[in-house]
């Protein structure tokens, strides 16, 4: 099937779209790369100053457990008031507490207010003392911490948020001293005061959630707040868990603020857009004048030329590149017309005078083998077998010099097979047998000169055991669109290295203890007559075995 061709000016169109398609989609994952990486910088800007606040959050409350832990553990003032047998000790104890209370609140200004309650106790007995806190939200306050003290219901080792009428919510952390409770307690007001230190970021907000979601220093959210919903497309959330309790700091930051630099990106890609679109076509124009025409008139050049016609010549015409190109090729030309006859008559001689040598070699190697029997018998005096010996030789000889063309008839083949093992039956009286079935329709297939004989000698001479028959087994037959040709024998086969010698597709590998020559030849012959279309393959079961798979048309080698 001919592959479809694309023509210069075709490319430069489908150059021309693609630009602006490649500009369209490059302009939109600009934008979508430029969007995100603005979005994760202001992220993890704003996670940075997130994190400082929380961290600084977590250390004051830290910082006011310990201070309290260490002030009113061994307070004698706290222990007067517990024994409270002295009215008047009592009355300067709270005094002492108040100003120790008002000493905190100066230490730690994001604490809204503290107060020591007694539970059960009258309420005007608390000693309670506040910051920016009025005194009825001190009594709610207190009220409640009775009850959830009463109660047992808050959290023994955290702080915690308490929803009250008065004060509103806060952030709470409850301290028990014996018969006494200690109570801190920090206003939304506080948190919001603190979080206003800190830029998070333009248009950002700053929510304080505690664990079920619900907002705790904003109102117009809805609580428990969907966050997932109240992000998406609008906002980048960002969010960071307190340890000092049951709390996260989120900041919702809106997208518009971020990205709002985006729009010079924006025009920027347009303009280059509309320059694309002027500039493509003009030069579409020069190039096709400048380029197109002179590679078409090159191109009919060399269609000629492909076409046999080896006269051909292109006009050396157009820009001075172009002219060395056309001149080059008009000298490649008649350089061609010159050479191919005789490059191609120097090739038919090294292909037939390589069949030649690679068959000069097979019949040196079987000369030496058929004189060595010869002088075997004449030194038996067995002149009745060098007679019929002499006429299996000179039957050989005559079917040699009349073979020399290198292919064969299969049949013609295997009667030389069966005048050798009558010679080697000379040899091996009783000792040798040999068995041939050939499929009837196979008795044509053409196959190179001498090659059966090869492994039918290896497998006389490795094939042998002492005190054995050696029976050697040829079976021709059709395997798809291949003439197979099996060669076995009895013996004990081919050792594992050996085996993996054989097999090998490279001919440089020594194959000791073999023919190693006769089957290098045996490829070398059937690589040039086949072009690769024919195998050999060697394989061990019960003996050896030799596979070698023929076309059974061979391509023409010319």
């Amino acid at each position: 099937m001919k592959k479809k061709q694309i023509s210069i000016s075709a490319v430069f169109r489908i150059l021309l779209v693609g630009s602006l398609l490649f500009l369209i989609v490059f302009s939109l994952i600009t934008q979508r790369v430029a969007n995100t990486a603005l979005i994760r910088q202001a992220h993890n800007a704003s996670q940075s100053v997130l994190s400082v606040y929380v961290r600084e959050m977590d250390a004051q409350a830290m910082d006011i457990e310990r201070y309290l832990y260490q002030t009113l553990s061994s307070n004698s003032d706290l222990e007067r008031m517990r024994r409270g047998s002295d009215e008047l000790g009592v009355i300067t104890a709270k005094q002492n507490l108040a100003g120790l209370f008002q000493q905190f609140l100066t230490l730690y200004p994001v604490a809204s207010g503290v107060a020591l309650i007694e539970p059960g106790g009258d309420s005007t007995q608390q000693m309670s003392s506040s910051y920016q806190t009025n005194y009825s939200d001190v009594l709610a306050i207190n009220d409640y911490v009775q009850e959830i003290i009463l109660l047992n219901s808050y959290p023994k080792s955290s702080w915690f948020a308490a929803q009250l009428a008065g004060p509103g919510n806060l952030l709470m952390r409850v301290i028990p001293f014996g018969d006494f409770f200690c109570c801190v307690w920090i206003t939304m007001e506080s948190i919001n005061q603190s979080l206003s230190d800190y830029d998070i970021g333009e248009g950002s907000t700053t929510l304080l959630c505690s664990g079920d979601g619900s907002v705790l220093n904003r109102t117009g959210f809805e609580n428990p707040v969907d966050f997932e919903k109240t992000s998406q497309g609008q906002f980048v959330q960002i969010n960071q868990q307190m340890s000092m309790g049951n709390f996260r700091i989120s900041a919702l930051l809106p997208q518009e603020s971020i990205t709002k630099d985006l729009h010079s990106i924006r025009i920027v890609l347009f303009v280059l857009i509309l320059l694309l679109l002027l500039v493509f076509p003009i030069s579409f124009l020069l190039v096709k004048r400048s380029v197109y025409k002179p590679i078409t008139q090159l191109i009919g050049a060399m269609e000629q030329a492909a076409r046999g016609d080896l006269k051909s010549r292109a006009e050396e015409a157009g820009w001075a590149e172009f002219q060395t190109v056309n001149r080059y090729f008009n000298h490649m030309m008649g350089e061609i017309r010159g050479a191919k006859i005789e490059a191609y008559e120097i090739k038919l001689r090294e292909q037939r005078v390589k069949r030649h040598f690679l068959q000069s070699q097979i019949k040196s190697h079987f000369y030496l083998n058929c004189i060595n029997i010869i002088y075997m018998l004449a030194q038996n005096k067995d002149t009745q077998s060098i007679e019929l010996l002499c006429l299996n030789l000179a039957r050989y000889f005559r079917y040699l010099s009349a073979n020399s063309d290198g292919l064969v008839p299969l049949w013609n083949e295997i009667a030389q097979v069966e005048n050798y093992m009558e010679i080697q039956k000379f040899r091996y009286p009783g000792k040798i047998d040999c068995q041939i079935a050939v499929d009837g329709e196979e008795d044509d297939c053409q196959v190179p000169a001498l090659m059966l004989l090869t492994f039918v000698e290896n497998a006389v001479r490795y094939g042998q055991r002492d005190g054995a028959v050696t029976q050697i087994e040829i079976q021709v037959k059709t395997e798809g669109e291949n003439c197979c040709i099996y060669i076995r024998d009895n013996g004990s086969g081919f050792p594992g290295e050996l085996l993996r010698a054989l097999n090998e597709a490279s001919d440089d590998i020594a194959l000791e203890g073999l023919d190693g020559v006769g089957i290098k030849n045996v490829k070398s012959r059937l690589s040039l007559l086949y072009q690769g279309r024919a195998n050999i393959t060697f394989a061990n079961d019960q003996g050896a075995v030799v596979c070698i798979r023929l076309p059974k048309e061979k391509e023409d080698d010319q």
